[in-house]
Parts: structure tokens; sequence; C-alpha cells
């Protein structure tokens, strides 16, 4: 054992004592229920913490990164599970529920982080828009956006292919993602005119953001692209013709 991986362990197992002595001794002074059983969702806790700190005990071993993705659902899931337990409130299942998908999206953008793998943000991209619209809906109670919203479908599709084209240059995926990203503003359009109400303003209003979105990342490479003959022209009417003869001479 590496004096890393004891240093690591050691911090694990003052975290799990502190933890033991926190939920024992602490919780209960506030009206908290912690026996019977109520920490059984610890042992998924742990589980999931071990999980992400594998890849931090073999740096070298960069393909180990993939553990985060079980890992960190897995941590909050028994973290949700874990409140509920002790204060007997379930029904926050039926509001924080969409976190879990969250939290795989988070696992694939680590694993793409740690493993310096830029495809894992293919799905970390889909995964997450999908994740925080259901989180949405379900602090909101407004399910019905997803009658608007379904285009969000294509258009997280066409996001992710653009995210990884920003590292890993293709035209293939840069078209690719141009046609979904096109294709969920036809749908948004559709939305915006059938449906009635909010829902078709929300509809209008993710058409106008995607639009903007698409002019403003082909903008920079426009604007740079017409300022330079215009700055070289004006460079080269600020001198004359002696001028010009004289730079070169010299």
């Amino acid at each position: 054992m590496t004096k890393r991986s004891s240093a690591i362990f050691g911090l694990l197992l003052i975290f799990w004592g502190v933890q033991a002595f926190f939920y024992r001794a602490f919780l209960p002074v506030f009206g908290l229920e912690t026996g019977n059983g109520r920490l059984w969702p610890l042992l998924l806790g742990n589980m999931g913490i071990l999980l992400v700190v594998a890849p931090f005990l073999a740096r070298q071993h960069r393909g180990r990164g993939a553990l985060f993705i079980p890992g960190i659902p897995l941590v909050v899931v028994s973290s949700l599970l874990l409140l509920s337990s002790i204060t007997d409130w379930w029904g926050i299942w039926s509001y924080l529920w969409p976190l879990t998908i969250v939290a795989v999206a988070l696992g694939f953008v680590a694993a793409a982080v740690w493993t310096h793998n830029v495809w894992f943000l293919l799905p970390a991209t889909i995964i997450g828009i999908n994740g925080l619209l259901f989180l949405f809906c379900s602090l909101t109670g407004w399910w019905e956006v997803w009658g608007a919203a379904w285009p969000v479908e294509l258009l997280a599709v066409g996001l992710s292919l653009f995210v990884v084209n920003h590292w890993v240059r293709s035209k293939g995926l840069f078209t690719a993602g141009m046609v979904l990203s096109v294709l969920s503003g036809f749908a948004f359009a559709l939305m915006a005119l059938i449906l009635s109400g909010w829902v078709s303003v929300l509809a209008a209003l993710v058409l106008v953001g995607t639009g903007l979105a698409l002019i403003g990342r082909n903008a920079p490479a426009e604007l740079t692209a017409g300022s330079a003959p215009e700055q070289q022209h004006k460079f080269a009417e600020g001198f004359s013709v002696e001028d010009v003869i004289q730079i070169k001479e010299g």
C-alpha cells in the first residue's frame, strides 16, 4: 500500500467515524430518530464514496475515472434516502427524484475530465438537459411544459455534438449538430403556433434562444474574417509608394 493510499484510507476511516458519531450523538438532540435501522442508506452512500475515491488511489490509471458514473449517483441517491429515512419525509422523492438523473450526467462529466475522453460529454449533455427539465417540472408541477418541450430531445443531441466538436474538430459532427438544432427549432416553432397560453410563449423563447446561440457561435469567426482584409486595406492606405519603397530598402 502506497503512502497516498494509506492517507486516503485513513481519511476515509476518520470520515466514517465522525459520521457515525454525528448521527448517533447530535441528530437525536434535534428530535431526529436514527435508530431502528434508519441509517441503512449510509451503506449505499459509503459504497458510492469508495467508487468516487477509487480513481484518486491510482491516478496513473485514467480508465478508473469511469467509476464516477455509478459513484456520484449512488452518493446522491443515498443522501436523499438518508434524509427521507431520518425525517420520515418520503414525499421529498416526488420533488427531487430528477436529481438522480442529473447525478448520472455529473458522473459522465467527471469521467470525461478524469479520463480525458471527450466522448463522455455526449451522454452527459443529453442526460443532463433531460434531468434539469424533469427537475423543473417536478419542482413547479408544470408537467404540461412537455407539451412544448419535447423537441428538447433533438436539441440536447445537437448541443452534445457541438460540445464534443469544440474539442474534436469534425465537419460531420458540426453538420449533424446543426441539422438537429435546426430541426428542434422548427419543432419549437410548430409548438409555439399550435399550443396556447404561456406554454407557447415558452416554446417561442426557446426558439429565439436557440437561434441566438447558433448565430453567436459563428459570429466571432465571421467578424474576424471580415475585419482582417479591411484592416490591411486601411493600413496600406496610410503609406505612399515612396514610403513603401523606403521600408523595403531599409
